[in-house]
């Protein structure tokens, strides 16, 4: 388990350095980043992060929702896991990053494979949020997106990835094989175990990460704007590339698809000189506003359990232990030691 974190984090630290590496190589010139940086408007600093704000209560809530269907959960408790969860995912590759979220949900009461289950569902949704929003806009804006321009650089960043991947497929064959089946029957068995226990609640889901999807991509469109540039589509043909861009960045495995995001906004927008360091420089203040939200989380004590455990469930399970107690310590044949265990619980 240790070395596959290892491997993670190499992996994660590969693709991100290599994505700023490609950035700085082809398209932003550093005194071009200089220059557009010191152009930024700090008016725009109280509307990233109020925008950041709500985007993160709504992926809250929408992570909330599914997850009454599998336990009791407070939504105060959640926000403090989600919050705290989602700063070390800022971090961390995509795989460790969620693996710690699903800890701190064990830590407010679910179990380790509901947890698994409920962050399965919710990525899964923001996935087909993020594909249902660029498939139809693609068809519609794409010549509008300047994508000829962009396909020679995607298609020669596609044949180094899928390159690596064919060979360390072949060297990894049957482990790979592996993983790949037990991933993919994970994914079919947690959406078949949420939408069979609370379909309205995963629709409910699904309409949350709609808007948040969309108040996300403003948020990076408003950091654009915010250091003077004025992207050459208008907002509604650029949420195809914001989604598009998402949908990979989602599953790569940089901190939060670092990196990723930003080589496929600059590609697909065909941006280059200062307009690419606006995009990259916009992007990045994007992701501090967020990171600034969501770090107050570890100022907000996180609950345990038991430490939360006034509910019902908590009382009859309570109460159950005590009758249970007095029950063995009045009967004349039980042991000593067998009524120490009992009034221990």
């Amino acid at each position: 388990m240790a070395r596959r974190g290892r491997r993670r984090r190499l992996l994660g630290a590969t693709v991100l350095a290599g994505s700023f590496a490609y950035l700085f190589a082809e398209r932003v010139d550093w005194s071009d980043l200089t220059a557009t940086s010191a152009s930024f408007e700090p008016r725009y600093v109280v509307l990233l992060v109020a925008g950041q704000v709500v985007v993160q209560l709504l992926a809250a809530l929408a992570l909330w929702v599914l997850g009454r269907s599998v336990h009791p959960l407070g939504f105060r408790e959640l926000l403090r896991a989600h919050w705290r969860g989602l700063t070390i995912g800022f971090w961390t590759p995509t795989g460790v990053g969620d693996a710690s979220f699903a800890w701190l949900l064990t830590r407010i009461g679910l179990t380790l494979s509901s947890a698994i289950a409920l962050l399965t569902v919710d990525k899964l949704v923001t996935l087909a949020v993020a594909g249902l929003l660029a498939a139809p806009l693609l068809w519609i804006a794409g010549p509008e997106l300047r994508l000829p321009e962009a396909g020679p650089d995607l298609a020669a960043i596609g044949a180094v990835v899928a390159a690596v991947l064919v060979l360390a497929g072949l060297a990894l064959r049957t482990r790979w094989a592996e993983r790949i089946r037990f991933s993919l029957e994970s994914y079919r068995l947690a959406l078949q175990r949420v939408a069979r226990t609370s379909s309205l609640r995963l629709a409910a889901n699904f309409s949350l990460t709609v808007p948040r999807t969309l108040l996300t991509a403003a948020i990076f469109w408003w950091g654009i704007e915010s250091f003077g540039v004025d992207l050459p589509i208008p907002f509604w043909r650029f949420v195809v590339v914001f989604a598009g861009a998402r949908l990979i960045a989602l599953v790569a495995p940089s901190p939060n698809g670092l990196g990723v995001l930003e080589v496929l906004l600059i590609e697909l927008l065909g941006s280059d000189g200062g307009t690419a360091s606006a995009v990259l420089a916009g992007s990045l203040a994007a992701r501090v506003a967020g990171l600034l939200v969501v770090s107050t989380g570890f100022f907000l004590p996180l609950r345990r359990e038991e430490e939360a455990g006034s509910g019902p469930a908590h009382r009859d399970a309570h109460a159950g232990r005590v009758e249970e107690a007095t029950r063995m310590n009045s009967s004349p044949g039980t042991s000593p030691k067998k009524r120490s265990a009992a009034s221990t619980g």
